[in-house]
C-alpha cells in the first residue's frame, strides 16, 4: 500500500505539471491520470482522482509516466550500450534476469528509439520484448520516432515481412505492438506528423477515439484515397459522412492510413501535396510528444518525383528547455510555507494532491493559481 501511495504522489506531481503548463491530457480517462489497465482483486475499475487506496486487496495497474527527458539529454554512451548488450546476449541468463538487469540501466540512462529496438531484439519471448519496450518508453529522447520503429521491430515476432500494395498487417502480425499500445496508450506514443501506419482502435476508449477523430479529419482535409483496408468490428466498411460530425463511442476500427502525394486529385488540390501540415500539427499537440516551447517546422518536399515524397521527412521538431516539473507531494515547499505564513489554508486532498484556500475564502486548485492570486 505504501508503494501505491508513493506512485499516486508521482502521478499527482506529473498531473499538476501538465495541467499548469497547458499540456494535453493523454490519459484514457480524461482526468490526467497516468494509471492504465487497473484491476482490484482481478476486477477492472476506474482509478479516478478521488479514489482512495484501500487497506486490503490486490491492486494491479500499468503506470505511464508523462515526465519527458530533458531536451538536452543524450542517449546512453556507446561503451555502456555495449556492456548492456553483452549482458543481454548471455545464454545462461533467464529473460526475467535480463529484464531486471535492464531496469538498472533504465533508471540511470536515456535511449534513442533505435537503441530501444536493438535492446528489444535481444529477448526471445514476446512478453519480454513488450516488457522491455514499455520499461524504456519514459527514457526515450526521440519519442517522435518511437511508434513507427517499434511497429517495424515487433511486427511478426521481429521477422521482417513484406505486404502488397493493398495488403495491411493482420492482428497476428501486430500482437506485440498491440500489447505495447494497450499498456502505454496511443497518445503517449503516436506521432500524427507520421500518420502512415496501421491503426486498431477501440472507439469506446477515450484516447483511441481521439486518434480516430484525427484520422477522420485527415481523410476529409487531405486529398486522395487515404483509408486503406478499413473495417469496423471485423466487417469491411466505407467511412460514413456521419463520422465527420461525431465518431461513435463503440466499435473496433481497423485502418491503414496512406498519404497520397501522387494522384491527380492531389496534384490539382489546394494543398498540392498529400498531407495537411496544419491539421497534423494541431493533433501533435494532443500527444505526449509535444512539449512546452517546442517548435515544429514544415520542411516541405523536394524533387519532382512525387513517388519519392513518401520517403522524405517533411517536418522537424525543435525542442526548447521546459519548465522544471513540480516534484514530491509538497512541491516547492518554500512557497507553500510562505502562503501559510500569510494565513492561507493548505490541505491535502483525497487524491493525494493539495488544495489552497486564501484568507478571504477563495479556493485554488494548484500552487501556481494560489501564488498568482496572492500576487494580485
Amino acid at each position: 500500500r505504501n508503494l501505491a501511495v508513493k506512485i499516486l504522489e508521482v502521478n499527482n506531481s506529473e498531473r499538476n505539471f501538465r495541467k499548469e503548463n497547458n499540456l494535453a491530457d493523454t490519459s484514457d480517462d480524461g482526468q490526467y491520470m497516468n494509471f492504465r489497465n487497473e484491476t482490484l482483486d482481478g476486477k477492472p475499475f476506474f482509478w479516478g482522482g478521488l479514489w482512495k487506496i484501500p487497506n486490503t486487496g490486490i491492486l494491479e495497474f500499468d503506470y505511464v509516466s508523462t515526465e519527458r527527458p530533458p531536451p538536452n539529454a543524450d542517449p546512453i554512451h556507446t561503451d555502456y550500450m555495449f556492456e548492456l548488450m553483452s549482458e543481454l546476449a548471455r545464454k545462461n541468463v533467464s529473460e526475467a534476469e535480463k529484464l531486471e538487469f535492464l531496469q538498472g540501466y533504465a533508471v540511470e540512462e536515456h535511449f534513442s528509439t533505435d537503441q530501444v529496438a536493438k535492446i528489444a531484439r535481444m529477448f526471445q519471448e514476446p512478453k519480454s520484448r513488450v516488457d522491455a519496450v514499455v520499461m524504456l518508453h519514459r527514457k526515450v529522447i526521440d519519442l517522435e520516432n518511437f511508434l513507427r520503429v517499434m511497429m517495424e521491430t515487433l511486427r511478426n515476432n521481429g521477422v521482417p515481412v513484406e505486404f502488397g500494395e493493398d495488403e495491411v498487417p493482420t492482428q497476428e502480425h501486430d500482437m506485440e505492438i498491440n500489447a505495447v499500445l494497450n499498456r502505454l496508450g496511443w497518445l503517449n506514443c503516436w506521432n500524427p506528423l507520421d500518420a502512415d501506419i496501421m491503426y486498431r482502435l477501440d472507439l469506446s476508449n477515450r484516447d483511441q477515439n481521439l486518434v480516430a477523430q484525427c484520422l477522420v479529419e485527415l481523410a476529409v482535409c487531405e486529398p486522395g484515397e487515404n483509408w486503406v483496408g478499413e473495417s469496423l468490428d471485423g466487417r469491411e466498411f466505407e467511412l460514413p459522412s456521419t463520422w465527420v460530425k461525431q465518431v461513435p463511442t463503440k466499435g473496433f476500427l481497423e485502418v491503414h492510413y496512406h498519404t497520397d502525394h501522387t494522384s491527380d486529385e492531389t496534384v490539382k488540390s489546394k494543398l498540392k501535396r498529400g498531407d495537411s501540415f496544419k491539421t497534423r500539427l494541431k493533433w501533435l499537440k494532443r500527444t505526449l510528444i509535444y512539449q512546452t516551447g517546442m517548435q515544429v517546422e514544415d520542411l516541405g518536399y523536394t524533387g519532382h518525383d512525387r513517388a519519392k515524397w513518401a520517403e522524405q521527412r517533411n517536418w522537424k521538431l525543435i525542442k526548447a528547455p521546459a519548465p522544471e516539473p513540480l516534484t514530491g507531494l509538497i512541491a516547492n515547499l518554500g512557497h507553500v510555507r510562505a502562503l501559510r505564513r500569510k494565513s492561507w489554508i493548505v490541505q491535502k486532498t483525497e487524491d493525494g494532491g493539495l488544495a489552497f484556500v486564501a484568507p478571504t475564502g477563495e479556493a485554488k486548485g494548484s500552487l501556481q493559481e494560489a501564488l498568482q492570486f496572492q500576487k494580485e
